[in-house]
């Protein structure tokens, strides 16, 4: 194979073999592996193209050395064919990184026979070992880290710690590598420890190496396709590496190894002893009390959440509230408003419970201060605790109940729950258009608009398709372009063409009756956009109309909720009853 110039004659250096180069030369042992590894990390997924010849079938130019839009088989197949000193580190890096045993006995049989020297740190990477373990593990249950001592033959060394965030789902959050001895790093944490007032005495503890693999192990696991690179940290750069060394640790560890052990209580247990407890004293924990099943609330939730009623810290605290305030639960309006009288007393008792240290008691006090005016906030906004409802409903949904997201898509549209129990399926009388509330600086525009609307009903051979349902669909119609203008005059003070003004009032009332749009509504909207002379549906100007009347536009396509019964036909309102029987009742209408 032909030498290869670093340069091109004047033309820049291959970007990726200069990154090779600096980090070959780096005196650290875990610059350039850790570099390859974030290759791998953002390769394609390996082909199976071919199978990978000792010398490569042709020669590349350095400067077709890329990662752009290749796989693992791809940009090996590169090295192969590019003899410098850069591409030879980097096969004996990707044979150790791979798990492929036939591509790494193939790479690195290909990178022995070359000639250049190689630090002992890259050519020895596949023998690099485990020596030692410990587990920095949080008193609340946070988070650990798991700090592994590597070393390479030769007596090379280096520790690499690995953030293990279980408020996430047990994933890992950060990884990284420090060139120094596993004891100098152990002794650095516990410097800083002491530096910032926290408790020293068995936060730094060994760990056993096959512990170590199966706690990371399953935090790699789990955080496996949960998105890409974080801007706050480098993993899962270094997942490629980390994976290296766990398949060199022992297997059969217990992957719960340094997690908090918490007494076995049930989530009623702790209600209990803390309602019998001085912490608990003046807030009201009767049975059946608001306060009480607010506390039975956050328990709960810690348990589900969190894997223990005992388990809060700050960040538990942020999670449990705005969860809470956010996706809602089966509580009340009034156990949500209890929850501010008693998360700060119910930590206070966890905390006493498991003797926390005071700094972290403290920690998570003040994240109860920060986060509850923020879930006071959420629980009062009318638009979120719509968002709760549904959400909840959804929750049913997906365990089998439909009843309660029917009755409250049906509530939507007729106007809430209370005109829903009203509902009746009376036949809407024929009226005439009655004005009276309407702005005297709009009246013009509304009649103008109303001799349009009445022009399409005496005159259209669609109409007639409507059958009984015309006389009600015109009532519907004219209450609907008076209640617009009562509601918000402003929208018919805009310049806007009345025929669109026309179109979308029948539209949106016929739509929302059913009567207007696909099969088996009797009247097309094609139909309906031609008769008043337009190309395609103005839905803009309509949804500004509906937002007008009070209504709300349909989601993902769905007919339009109108909000008021007065607007709906016999055969809706007809409809809507018996949905709203079937699904009180506990069967989908």
């Amino acid at each position: 194979m032909r030498e290869h110039a670093f340069e091109r004659e004047g033309g820049p250096e291959n970007e990726l073999l200069q990154a090779l180069r600096e980090a070959l030369h780096d005196p650290s042992p875990t610059r350039f592996p850790l570099l390859v590894s974030a290759f791998v990390c953002v390769l394609a997924e390996p082909s199976d193209e071919g199978a990978f010849e000792e010398d490569a079938a042709g020669e590349e130019d350095i400067d077709d050395l890329s990662l752009d839009g290749v796989g693992v088989a791809e940009f090996a197949e590169s090295l192969l064919a590019v003899d410098v000193a850069e591409t030879t580190a980097a096969l004996y890096a990707l044979a150790a990184l791979t798990p492929d045993e036939f591509l790494a006995h193939r790479l690195e049989a290909a990178a022995g026979r070359r000639r250049q020297p190689m630090p002992d740190a890259v050519r020895g990477l596949h023998a690099a070992r485990i020596t030692g373990a410990v587990l920095m593990g949080d008193e609340l249950g946070d988070g650990d880290n798991v700090i592994l001592g590597v070393t390479w033959p030769g007596g090379v060394t280096a520790t690499l710690v690995t953030l293990v965030d279980h408020n996430l789902g047990t994933v890992v959050k950060d990884c990284f590598p420090v060139d120094e001895p596993l004891d100098v790093v152990v002794a650095m944490y516990e410097d800083l420890l002491r530096r910032e007032g926290e408790p020293v005495e068995g936060r730094l503890v060994p760990m056993d190496v096959a512990d170590a693999r199966a706690v990371l192990s399953g935090a790699v696991d789990n955080g496996r396709g949960r998105g890409g690179f974080s801007p706050e940290y480098d993993w899962p750069a270094p997942r490629p590496f980390l994976e290296m060394l766990l398949r060199t640790m022992p297997a059969d560890g217990n992957p719960y190894a340094g997690r908090p052990a918490y007494p076995a209580m049930s989530p009623e247990e702790v209600a209990t002893g803390f309602a019998a407890s001085a912490e608990a004293r003046g807030l009201g924990l009767a049975d059946g009390a608001p306060a009480l099943s607010a506390v039975r609330l956050l328990v709960s939730h810690a348990a589900a959440e969190h894997g223990h009623p005992l388990r809060w810290s700050g960040a538990t605290v942020e999670a449990t509230l705005l969860r809470l305030a956010l996706q809602g639960s089966d509580a009340d309006d009034e156990t949500l408003a209890a929850v501010p009288e008693v998360l700060a007393p119910l930590v206070r008792y966890v905390h006493g419970m498991l003797a926390v240290p005071e700094t972290s008691r403290d920690a998570t006090l003040e994240a109860v201060d920060h986060w509850l005016p923020v879930f006071e906030g959420m629980v009062a906004d009318e638009a979120l605790a719509e968002m709760r409802a549904e959400m909840m409903d959804l929750d049913r949904l997906a365990a089998g109940d439909p009843g309660p997201l029917t009755l409250r898509v049906l509530a939507r549209a007729v106007g809430g729950p209370e005109a829903l129990d009203a509902l009746d399926d009376a036949p809407l009388p024929r009226e005439p258009w009655r004005t009276g509330a309407v702005p005297d600086d709009v009246r013009d525009v509304v009649l103008e608009v109303a001799g349009q609307v009445d022009r399409w009903f005496e005159e259209s051979p669609d109409v007639a398709a409507l059958g009984s349902e015309r006389e009600e669909l015109l009532t519907a119609t004219r209450r609907y372009l008076v209640g617009v203008a009562a509601g918000d005059p402003a929208v018919l003070r805009r310049r806007a063409r009345t025929d669109i003004t026309a179109w979308a009032a029948v539209s949106t009332v016929g739509r929302a009756n059913r009567l207007v749009g696909y099969s088996p509504a009797p009247l097309r909207s094609k139909d309906l956009l031609a008769w008043f002379g337009l190309s395609g549906p103005a839905t803009a100007r309509a949804d500004t109309l509906l937002r007008a009347f009070g209504g709300q536009p349909g989601r993902g396509g769905m007919a339009p909720d109108l909000g008021d019964p007065d607007l709906l036909t016999r055969s809706t309102r007809a409809r809507i009853i018996r949905q709203r029987d079937a699904a009180r009742g506990g069967r989908s209408g």
